[in-house]
């Protein structure tokens, strides 16, 4: 609130037409007094960043000099307020070293507003949850890109080759080129998903599910490549393992009356 009340005096000085300087004088009174020389030093360097003057032409740039003294009137009010004041006045040496680069403070100032660094200049920490994500792509759009680790999902035969594109030898072939592309994203990893029980629903009241066969395209040859894991079972490690027939309960009704 304190600020809020200092800024509202310098904005209706400064839009009534008075200097910056002379707007200060009335608003410092807002402030408290242990705060009051702190505010004019801060004052006294956006009053100096206007023009470099003789002096820019004998210390260089009068970008540069400017954001020096902005930095230099800033440098106290940061270590008094932040924690980690050292780190912050590091991200402050780098912009007046950018600065130094540029001929005019104006012009740098927006360049900075519109494109922000994306870092600090601390010591990198944990990532944050939005670096840890998940990329969902179509194979169409995933062309020309590569990941560390790509999973291809559904290759059961009706997906890969798609059924409405097995009527052709030709799109037969388009479909196994598309899976060739789906399959060479992969940098490092490579996971390749066969779902033997999948979910549809044709007609809306009949069974959700349906029983799928390993694409045609995995061949004996492909799948000698793979390592074939088989979920829910350990002990297994082949496709046709995923298909072997289910185990037949027996039950005795007479043992119910015993």
């Amino acid at each position: 609130m304190t600020a809020r009340r200092v800024l509202d005096v310098l904005l209706a000085q400064t839009a009534a037409g008075c200097e910056l300087a002379t707007a200060w004088t009335e608003a410092r009174e807002r402030l408290p007094v242990a705060a009051r020389a702190g505010g004019d030093g801060l004052i006294s360097a956006l009053d100096a960043a206007r023009g470099g003057g003789a002096e820019a032409v004998v210390k260089g740039s009068a970008t540069g000099i400017a954001a020096e003294r902005l930095r230099d009137a800033l440098a106290p009010l940061i270590k008094a307020r932040y924690p980690d004041g050292p780190v912050r006045l590091q991200d402050l040496d780098q912009l007046v070293a950018a600065a130094r680069e540029s001929a005019d403070l104006g012009h740098f100032a927006a360049e900075l507003a519109l494109d922000p660094p994306q870092s600090s200049a601390d010591l990198a920490g944990p990532p944050h949850l939005d670096e840890d994500y998940l990329v969902l792509s179509t194979i169409h759009s995933a062309k020309g890109l590569e990941w560390d680790g790509v999973h291809v999902l559904a290759l059961y035969d009706g997906n890969f080759p798609a059924c409405m594109s097995a009527g052709s030898s030709e799109s037969i072939d388009e479909e196994r080129r598309l899976l060739y592309v789906a399959m060479t994203r992969a940098r490092r990893e490579l996971h390749l998903y066969v779902p033997v029980r999948y979910y549809h629903r044709p007609h809306g009241i009949d069974d959700a599910h349906g029983y799928g066969k390993p694409s045609r395209f995995l061949t004996e040859e492909v799948r000698r490549t793979c390592e074939t894991v088989r979920v829910g079972d350990e002990g297994s490690n082949s496709l046709d393992a995923a298909r072997s027939p289910p185990r037949k309960i027996r039950v005795s009704v007479d043992s119910l009356f015993c």
